[in-house]
């Protein structure tokens, strides 16, 4: 490179400076707004759909939902994009009951309730139709309120007051496995890979595996078990007692509690995570932001006037609802330091439950509500 002033034709020499292969590496700590208006060269090197993949994974945490890497990042722009500017189809059905829990499934949403009804709404046949009245698939054999809800390709499985787990088969009527080892109420499950998780009211952790049959207790927390995340082969679980603990998988497959974050004298009711950091509600309306590795609160927002009943988050969108009969959705800042910027709010009625992914809010009521909102949209829909 020469000495003193260097101009543009200097600079777009490092094309021929550099490999191939480390102009390629270089490129993938910019952004492709940073490099792709420089030079007629840098364009064309930005057409490497495994640079594309290597941009998408740094800011997105979604698996791709286009055919290449370059389609999924402008597609997950537009999304983002739209879940901060408020554009977005809503259509809103209704079930009979309190709902205690919802899940967003492969064009269905499952819903629970105090009632003790399981019901798979087909999400094509709601929107096709202009009444709001839609028959969905029942799930019979469960009596009295469900706390909780989780499912796959495959499977449905529930917790319940009666300290009860059972499980279904998908579009199958009748339950096919009941498991009893929870003394009481069962708040939280999860199945992950072969594994069922679950937390309840006899403040003990359960990891039952599908294939071997076997249990795994987890003991340490001092009140009732609400909510289950998992990372790799971390675990992490939010109690009554204010308290998240971290749990890691040993040599001999077991999970040992090597931390204990003193979160609040209030309950922790939800936890997500984000990266590196430990997001979690509390019953006072708290939002708070935790790293992980520093074992130290990093931002902290009252974020509802009551208990918030749920959290999720895909890549930096968070979504919080609570009994103050709002929905927000936050977006989160990671320029400098940690943080929520609130950027949309849902004013509805006393909302119980939600579930989100990369495009799609399902929330749900005390009054047996449903409003579902996709936001794969160039304008705002109501209906």
């Amino acid at each position: 490179m020469p000495k003193g002033k260097v101009s543009i034709k200097d600079f777009y020499n490092i094309n021929d400076l550099l490999p191939p292969q480390v102009l390629l590496e270089v490129f993938k700590l910019c952004r492709p707004e940073q490099i792709r208006p420089i030079c007629k060269h840098w364009y064309k090197a930005t057409q490497n759909d495994i640079l594309w993949k290597c941009w998408y994974q740094d800011k997105f945490t979604n698996k791709k939902l286009k055919e290449s890497w370059q389609e999924s990042y402008f597609y997950m722009l537009f999304l983002e994009n739209n879940w901060i500017n408020n554009r977005f189809f809503n259509k809103n059905f209704y079930d009979n009951s309190w709902i205690t829990n919802c899940k967003l499934f492969n064009n269905t949403i499952i819903t629970t309730s105090q009632w003790g009804f399981i019901k798979e709404w087909d999400l094509n046949t709601i929107l096709n139709q202009n009444t709001n009245n839609s028959l969905p698939f029942v799930y019979s054999g469960n009596i009295g309120p469900i706390h909780c809800l989780d499912c796959n390709e495959s499977l449905i499985v529930t917790g319940s007051d009666d300290g009860v787990i059972k499980i279904w088969k998908r579009n199958k009527m009748n339950y096919t496995k009941m498991l009893t080892y929870h003394h009481q109420d069962v708040f939280c499950i999860k199945i992950i890979e072969d594994k069922i998780i679950s937390g309840s009211k006899d403040n003990i952790i359960y990891v039952y595996d599908l294939k071997t049959l076997n249990k795994t207790i987890l003991k340490g927390h001092t009140h009732s078990v609400w909510s289950i995340e998992k990372k790799n082969d971390t675990l992490f679980s939010s109690s009554l007692d204010g308290t998240v603990r971290i749990w890691n998988l040993n040599n001999k497959n077991e999970y040992d509690c090597t931390t204990c974050l003193e979160i609040s004298k209030y309950a922790v009711l939800k936890i997500v995570l984000f990266k590196n950091f430990l997001i979690v509600a509390t019953w006072n309306g708290k939002i708070e932001i935790w790293n992980i590795h520093e074992k130290e609160l990093t931002y902290s927002i009252t974020a509802h006037s009551d208990y918030i009943s749920g959290l999720k988050c895909f890549n930096d969108i968070l979504v919080s609802s609570s009994y103050d009969n709002q929905v927000k959705i936050w977006k989160i800042t990671t320029k400098g330091f940690i943080g929520l910027k609130l950027v949309n709010v849902l004013d509805l009625e006393k909302i119980t439950c939600l579930d989100i992914n990369e495009k799609e809010l399902v929330c749900c009521s005390s009054l047996g509500k449903i409003h579902y909102f996709n936001f794969d949209v160039k304008k705002s829909i109501i209906v």
